[in-house]
């Protein structure tokens, strides 16, 4: 099929509130809410935030028409896109709409709950985007009340109060609500189930123009499902679909004129609608028009057009293609059967004999087919079943794969004046980005005294996100330098590049990377993929700071970032932040949040905690859950503030109203612990729980112990291996040495020395020096290991190496320590200088004094 371009955006129409508040586009003018990484969009210099006005001169209808318009063009063309912005970007449009929603503005209010609801200028909260709604409602917004019953139907159990927001907005004549209320008739959800009921909302979506409900109006007529079967209304159903541009309804019409159900049968009108479906991508459309090709039937017989459409069909990660495919195999010969099977195992996925028989073993190579590619196909309304419920006002931009590689001519409008800003400069710096393969042999991690690992010698830093922004710089790791003759600098790598993967293991952060590298042993060959900036770090600074005097708050923030790294060798955090604070100057929520990191550290500036927090508020005030989480973290402390634990409280609650993680584990360890709040170690299971859902090792951890202390929670020792182990899968040190602390004693899971060393070793290998003093006691005792005291005091000694007290204190409290181990311990002290009496093995004060000391200056 034709190629359809693609902008790599993700929209939503942009609403009265909106449009009113900032005086700029229609309510239904596309909105950019997110983009792909690398896609033509983010090359151009699009931003979220901005508002899409017209492509090539053409204003689209609403979000829906933009995205179709954009697949209007082929894969390569330039196109010329007409944005309003306001001033630098999202976070200018934030605290603009924050001002003006502090006067009880209704339609800024409003607003404000749209920003909030889709992340744009700051974290996705739709807790907090509800509770403006409602407030919003309040005041009189008629928008507001639509966007509620939007965010009431994602949640199922919507309840009273949520159902009636849903039917107001029905009533009100919102297409998708009227969809979506018919949708809960026909399950039942919410409202006693009633197919009549439902029918005549789906009607009422229909006759004001909704291609879905048609397309599902028109299944129920063919399958007698809520009304009696007519198999001509169903045909008139779907060609008002079809001919709406619903994919779905072009392939319920084509299956129509080919079975001759409701219409005289006719090969070539069915070849014709499934056509028109597959040029839209729709994965149904590909498959049937591709047999159609396979048999000759309607089209001219072309083999290899129809394998390569089944194949994109197959391929298109559609989840109910597969199910598709097993209902509708009785209407298919035993020679497509077998067909479909040699295509299937063209990509790999199906080994049983061609034999046309559809069985689990071709379920199974469906769905295993469906993931190779992922892209997520148009969903079919063919099947008796309602539409899924609708997505809130967004259409995802990824219905095709391929990209228009670049836009040229970008006329930016902003939200205030006309004046036209050329933004080619992306464009060039995307590509100067050029990716190499490197081989590199590792090393051996130096001073290692645990299993030897592996050893890249770099120094890493997590990407600043600028520079992913202003600079088009592919996601992986930033490379600060390396160690003079490491094995990094022998493969070629150098400061400034950004490694991408490492024999085909993506690393996400820094410490992803350290993770993956050292488990590898010394001598291992392994093959860097890198992406470099021109020659390097010198022309990737060049061009930042060209793109920094310009103005761009981007190119600032991305600078601020490399100069507090070792980047080419020009580490300046005085330099960065001066960058840091042009760039809050002008509205950069980040940027004013990392002034705070640098006047709290003293980083590049004296140390200045009252500043810091001063800088925190500044960015919390226009919404940074980061900042509200540092604030929490000074009140807690007493640093910068006067110390007020209920304050400390405070903060954290917003931070972690507004989805950040950290926030809510540490939420939930004031309501444990009972500090600045009532003590309730049921809600700290809530907050930990909450945090876990995403992905916080430490919230894990902490959730853990709650299961296996019984606090807050019933004791369940194996849920709490569950939640150990999770934590320890995700990096977290002190999780692992609770598992294997589990595995030790036989708490949750069958006592298993050998398992709770391996558990200890990883945890001592991260750094945990409870793991490392528990190998001690395992290699004294010769529990899962050969017995061997001098491994075992140095165990205990790198424990005390550490810093920490806790090892000091149990070990000179513990009786039972051999003669052997004493000696060994002794010997080891000595070295340190910290001892200097006899090697007799006992604990005697001299030694107890000197584990002591060692503990101490760690």
């Amino acid at each position: 099929m034709k190629p359809r371009g693609l902008l790599g955006v993700r929209v939503v129409d942009l609403g009265s509130s909106l449009a009113k508040v900032l005086g700029a586009g229609e309510p239904k003018s596309a909105w950019v809410i997110d983009w792909f990484e690398n896609g033509p969009a983010e090359a151009a210099g699009i931003r979220i935030g901005d508002i899409l006005l017209n492509i090539d001169g053409r204003a689209p209808k609403d979000a829906r028409d933009f995205i179709r318009t954009v697949g209007e063009h082929s894969p390569g063309s330039d196109v010329t896109l007409e944005i309003a912005r306001s001033g630098d970007g999202a976070a200018d449009l934030l605290r603009r709409v924050s001002d003006r929603a502090q006067a009880d503005d209704a339609q800024a209010v409003t607003a404000l709950g749209r920003l909030r609801e889709f992340g744009v200028g700051g974290s996705k909260s739709e807790s907090e985007a509800k509770r403006l709604y409602e407030r919003g409602a309040a005041l009189g917004s008629e928008d507001a009340k639509i966007y509620l019953a939007y965010l009431y139907h994602k949640d199922r159990a919507a309840g009273a109060e949520g159902m009636s927001w849903i039917r107001a907005a029905a009533e009100a004549d919102d297409i998708d609500m009227i969809n979506a209320l018919g949708f809960r008739y026909w399950e039942g959800v919410g409202v006693a189930k009633d197919q009549a009921e439902a029918i005549r909302w789906y009607r009422r979506a229909a006759e004001l123009g909704s291609t879905a409900a048609m397309t599902f109006l028109g299944s129920c007529y063919a399958n007698g499902a809520g009304v009696p079967r007519d198999d001509q209304e169903a045909v008139s159903w779907f060609r008002k679909s079809a001919e709406g541009g619903d994919p779905a309804g072009m392939v319920a019409l084509g299956l129509a004129y080919q079975l001759g159900q409701g219409v005289t049968a006719n090969d070539d009108a069915a070849a014709r609608w499934f056509r028109s479906a597959a040029e839209d991508n729709d994965a149904r459309g590909m498959l049937n028009f591709g047999l159609m090709l396979h048999r000759g039937q309607g089209v001219e017989k072309d083999e290899d057009q129809a394998a390569r459409l089944v194949r994109m069909a197959l391929r298109s990660g559609d989840p109910a293609l597969a199910e598709y495919v097993m209902t509708n195999a009785e209407r298919m010969t035993v020679d497509d059967r077998k067909w479909l099977q040699t295509q299937l195992r063209e990509l790999g996925v199906y080994s049983a004999p061609i034999d046309g028989e559809f069985g689990d073993t071709l379920k199974v190579a469906l769905r295993d087919a469906s993931r190779i590619a992922g892209a997520p196909a148009t969903p079919s309304a063919v099947a008796p079943s309602p539409p899924a419920a609708p997505e809130p006002r967004e259409k995802a931009d990824n219905e095709c794969r391929k990209y228009l590689p670049s836009i040229g001519r970008t006329v930016e409008v902003p939200c205030e004046g006309t004046q036209e800003v050329s933004k080619s400069g992306d464009v060039a710096a995307k590509r100067q980005w050029e990716r190499y393969s490197l081989r590199a042999t590792l090393g051996r991690f130096p001073g290692d005294g645990l299993a030897p690992r592996g050893w890249l010698g770099v120094v890493i830093s997590n990407l600043p996100p600028p520079l992913a922004k202003d600079m088009a710089a592919p996601q992986g790791v930033l490379i600060d330098r390396m160690a003079a003759d490491s094995p990094a600098e022998r493969a070629g790598v150098r400061s400034g590049d950004v490694l991408l993967t490492i024999d085909g293991r993506k690393p996400a952060t820094s410490r992803d990377l350290a993770q993956i590298v050292a488990s590898w042993a010394p001598g291992s060959e392994v093959t860097l993929e890198i992406a470099r900036f021109g020659q390097g770090s010198a022309d990737l600074m060049r061009a930042l700071r060209e793109r920094a005097d310009a103005g761009s708050s981007d190119a600032m923030m991305a600078l601020g970032a490399l100069l507090q790294t070792e980047v080419g060798g020009v580490k300046d955090e005085a330099e960065a932040a001066r960058w840091y604070r042009k760039a809050a100057d002008l509205g950069n929520a980040e940027a004013m949040f990392n002034l705070g990191v640098i006047y709290e550290g003293g980083r590049g500036v004296s140390k200045d905690e009252a500043e810091a927090a001063r800088w925190y508020r500044k960015a919390a005030d226009v919404g940074d859950p980061g900042a509200m989480l540092s604030l929490g973290d000074l009140y807690g402390s007493g640093r910068g503030v006067a110390k007020d634990e209920t304050e400390a409280v405070r903060w954290y609650r917003k931070a972690a109203e507004l989805g950040q993680p950290r926030a809510m584990a540490l939420l939930g360890v004031a309501y444990g612990d009972g500090q600045g709040v009532a003590k309730d170690e049921a809600e700290a299971v809530r907050w930990f729980r909450k945090a876990a859902d995403m992905g916080l090792p430490f919230a894990m951890h902490n959730l853990g112990v709650s299961y296996r202390d019984g606090r807050g929670v019933a004791k369940d020792e194996a849920e709490a291996a569950r939640w150990f182990r999770k934590a320890a899968e995700l990096g977290e040190a002190s999780a692992m040495t609770a598992l294997g602390a589990l595995y030790r004693d036989g708490s949750g899971v069958p006592k298993d020395y050998t398992e709770a060393v391996r558990w200890f070793r990883m945890g001592a290998n991260a750094g945990d020096p409870s793991s490392m003093t528990n190998l001690g006691v395992h290699y004294h005792n010769g529990w899962g290991v050969e017995q061997d005291p001098e491994q075992a005091a140095e165990f205990v000694l790198q424990a005390l190496q550490t810093g920490d007290a806790r090892t000091a204190e149990w070990v000179t409290a513990e009786s039972d320590w051999s003669v052997a181990f004493g000696r060994a311990l002794q010997r080891r002290l000595k070295q340190e200088r910290v001892f200097d009496g006899p090697i007799d093995g006992i604990f005697g004060p001299a030694t107890v004094r000197a584990i002591k000391d060692l503990a101490s200056r760690g």
